[in-house]
């Protein structure tokens, strides 16, 4: 862990970045603070202050005998940025997530902790032995690997960036996915392959390689989409994109 990040912040962290993922819903009960307190290898008067913390932010109350429960993350004044309704929607997704993906693996090489990696390979795993024809189930696969990336980052901003990109993020993912039906067990090997190189360069501790197999697996996404569906031939680099003929038009529906 960082030295400049308590371990006060560092729970809070852990914890919002749950709520904000949907690992804890409004209303559930998140477990006792002497469990989460072994699970990360603190005192339970850290996790004491994470939580009273978290309840001055209304994100957590505490009621006798009933332990302590998610109100919601209202407090964290998540932003939400709409749905996805264009190609140039799509297109500034992809934007966005090429700048900020890539620089969320970067930082998960220097800060990432023994239970971050763990964490990461599990969800490589998931993806290893899935087996299905239709690649729209690997979409929740993909994101669990990329949130364990986020996570990874013990960042808030970076954490709650990404969750309020969430919804964006699933739907291109999602299109990608459908329009890679065709060739769905070599797509997912594409993916598995992909996170392959960028666990291996997070654990190796270089933020370069990291950010590089980052943006790899990005472009492939984005180049998936762009070529098979709106117009065809390589997709232009990062430093060279420009907004296709046809951005405007909404998006396809089938």
């Amino acid at each position: 862990m960082a030295e400049r990040q308590s371990l006060t912040d560092f729970i809070y962290e852990q914890i919002t970045n749950r709520i904000l993922s949907g690992n804890y819903v409004a209303g559930s009960k998140l477990p006792t603070e002497e469990a989460v307190a072994q699970e990360f290898d603190v005192s339970r008067a850290v996790v004491r202050n994470a939580f009273a913390r978290m309840k001055r932010e209304k994100i957590l109350q505490s009621r006798r005998g009933s332990g302590t429960t998610v109100i919601g993350m209202s407090g964290a004044r998540r932003h939400s940025f709409g749905p996805v309704d264009s190609v140039e929607d799509i297109w500034k997704c992809f934007e966005f997530r090429l700048v900020f993906e890539p620089g969320t693996a970067a930082i998960a090489a220097l800060q990432r902790l023994d239970h971050d990696i763990a964490a990461i390979e599990t969800a490589l795993q998931k993806l290893r032995i899935f087996r299905s024809s239709d690649m729209l189930e690997t979409v929740e696969l993909d994101m669990e690997f990329h949130r364990a990336v986020v996570a990874s980052s013990h960042n808030r901003y970076v954490e709650g960036t990404y969750a309020a990109w969430e919804p964006q993020i699933r739907f291109t993912s999602s299109m990608s996915a459908n329009l890679s039906q065709a060739a769905s067990l070599q797509r997912q090997r594409r993916i598995v392959h992909d996170h392959e190189r960028v666990l291996q360069a997070i654990v190796s501790g270089d933020p370069k390689a990291s950010a590089e197999a980052m943006r790899q697996h990005i472009e492939a996404a984005r180049d998936t989409i762009f070529r098979s569906r709106f117009g065809g031939g390589p997709a232009p680099t990062l430093q060279t994109m420009h907004m296709p003929p046809s951005a405007t038009t909404p998006v396809p529906t089938k």
